[in-house]
């Protein structure tokens, strides 16, 4: 396995393997109305890709689901309780959109 620097901040995340690929994946838009805190989202955002990773998906897919991830908890106050399927969260990414790259 390729090794791999990912960097994940509120706007976007970007990766970086060993060999020199780089990839950047824009948060999603999530309403700050809707946001009921950020305990927890990094860990969601981690377990999201490292999931697609196991899964053997790309980089991409798997950053995908790691922003979408970690916008779905943001949806609840707790570490945990704002967690959902994976299509769930995919399908959240659908429905609100990504974040324009920072420049």
């Amino acid at each position: 396995m390729i090794g791999w620097v990912v960097l994940h901040f509120p706007e976007a995340v970007y990766a970086c393997s060993a060999a020199g690929d780089g990839f950047w994946q824009p948060s999603l838009r999530v309403p700050s109305a809707d946001i009921k805190g950020a305990a927890g989202a990094g860990d969601a955002f981690a377990a999201g890709v490292l999931y697609g990773l196991h899964e053997s998906w790309p980089m991409p897919k798997s950053l995908e689901l790691g922003v979408c991830a970690a916008a779905a908890a943001l949806y609840h106050p707790t570490c945990s309780e704002g967690v959902r399927p994976i299509e769930a969260c995919l399908e959240l990414g659908r429905r609100l959109g990504f974040q324009p790259l920072p420049s």
